[in-house]
């Protein structure tokens, strides 16, 4: 070797020497349980599943008492629908618990995955959990919130507002979430559905054209109104397994604007449903339910109040219609924003289809 070689590996070898124990460090913390359980629940809150289900397994390979990793099994499994498996991880957990904030972790695991496999047998089992976890932390804004959500699970609204007003008194980052909870049952309840399955759809954050065909056979009780007698059956070749089938093929053979199979036979049940169109299959049972046909070109030639409905829009008379009758209420005002094309929500639609029968006067 050279001599300013050599003095070159001389000069680095302190270097190399201080790197190597950092290294091996930041190795072990990475691949240390707890962290492998705090990447495993930011994956299942993205709803990355089968990632997070790894990583809380991982966890256990090295901490086969943690906890956690037992608790982040249970959600995931919830999550993909095994009600067994989820439960047995709870079990397991609760044979793991050394300390007070073991307690609050499962308690509230058992609060969560009530939520997410919601049955009515599973809210003695969360209102229990949630008991715990108050004798020992009351008013612990995350137990507060996930129970509010298994109330809104059962229709027990009154109890859900309660809750989630209590977490809007902390000082807790599930706030804004919580706030829009409140908005959402608040609109629930003044739409007051008449069917457990319109409750329901009411509580989610975007519909599908599957959930529209359900409101408007238990809500509006369209099939009722108008004489089945003049509509044939049509043949739907994508609905196979579909919870609301039955609803599609109730409202299906009525050929409502935007809310019609193909022709050759799909309805895309799963397609969620835009604002433009609700405000066309609420134009359209107007109309049909009315007989007023003229109303589906009356507004076509108004000014757009709205920089984003365009004149030219297919929709356009649908959706000025339904803000003049306010079955609809735009997505900005101030920046005059309709949003057109943003999804509906289960509540909006409810209120919607409650202002569309007062109208009507079905009510």
């Amino acid at each position: 070797m050279k001599k300013w070689q050599f003095l070159i590996v001389l000069t680095l070898m302190p270097y190399f020497a201080g790197c190597g124990p950092k290294t091996i460090f930041l190795t072990t913390r990475l691949s240390s349980p707890q962290h492998h359980v705090n990447t495993g629940m930011l994956l299942f809150e993205k709803g990355r599943l089968d990632e997070a289900q790894r990583e809380f397994e991982l966890a256990l390979k090295k901490d086969s008492k943690l906890v956690k990793a037992y608790t982040g099994l249970a959600l995931v499994n919830a999550a993909k629908g095994n009600k067994d498996k989820a439960l047995e991880n709870l079990r397991k957990a609760e044979s793991f618990i050394q300390n007070e904030e073991d307690s609050i972790v499962l308690n509230l695991a058992r609060i969560r995955v009530a939520y997410i496999a919601f049955n009515p047998e599973f809210l003695s089992m969360a209102e229990q959990a949630f008991s715990q976890i108050m004798q020992k932390r009351p008013g612990y804004p995350p137990a507060c919130f996930y129970m509010g959500f298994v109330y809104e699970k059962a229709f027990l609204f009154d109890k859900a507002l309660s809750l989630f007003n209590k977490v809007l008194k902390s000082e807790n980052k599930l706030v804004l979430k919580a706030y829009n909870e409140i908005d959402k049952i608040s609109k629930i309840e003044k739409a007051h559905p008449i069917s457990n399955i319109g409750k329901e759809i009411g509580l989610k954050n975007t519909i599908t054209r599957a959930d529209m065909a359900a409101l408007l056979v238990h809500e509006l009780k369209l099939p009722q109104i108008l004489e089945i007698a003049s509509v044939s059956s049509v043949f739907i070749k994508d609905i196979g397994g579909e919870r609301f089938a039955e609803e599609i093929k109730l409202i299906a053979p009525y050929h409502l604007e935007e809310l019609s199979p193909t022709v050759d036979g799909y309805f895309d049940p799963d397609l969620k449903l835009t604002k433009a169109s609700f405000c066309v299959i609420l134009q359209d049972v107007y109309v049909r339910i009315s007989g007023d046909e003229a109303l589906k070109r009356r507004f076509k030639d108004i000014r757009s109040p709205y920089k984003d409905l365009s004149l030219k829009a297919p929709y356009y008379n649908a959706c000025v219609f339904a803000l003049i009758k306010g079955f609809v209420l735009p997505q900005d005002r101030l920046n005059k924003e309709f949003g057109p094309l943003s999804p509906v929500s289960g509540a909006d639609a409810l209120l919607g289809l409650k202002r569309l029968k007062k109208e009507l006067r079905l009510l």
